[in-house]
């Protein structure tokens, strides 16, 4: 739902639709977790919304630590805000 919300336009209702995966997937599986994590912060850097895709990212790799998808949605959001450092 998420996607298609995103696919057609509807920020709002693919974060809402991301967060409620990312918060109600199954306790036992983080990196399904984090994926839905990643794909909350990927929407917020579609919009320019920086912080937000990084406090998310951020949130992804605590939950599950170098979580490779999760690090190259760091790098994109960083290098989006001229960081490469």
């Amino acid at each position: 739902v998420a996607q298609l919300r995103s696919l057609h336009g509807d920020m709002k209702g693919a974060v809402e639709m991301y967060t409620t995966a990312a918060r109600t997937a199954d306790p036992q599986d983080k990196e399904f977790q984090s994926f839905c994590l990643v794909k909350l912060a990927d929407e917020h850097l579609k919009y320019g919304k920086y912080a937000q895709a990084e406090k998310v990212l951020d949130e992804a790799l605590t939950n599950f630590p170098n979580y490779h998808v999760a690090l190259a949605a760091k790098a994109r959001a960083r290098a989006a805000q001229k960081d490469n450092a």
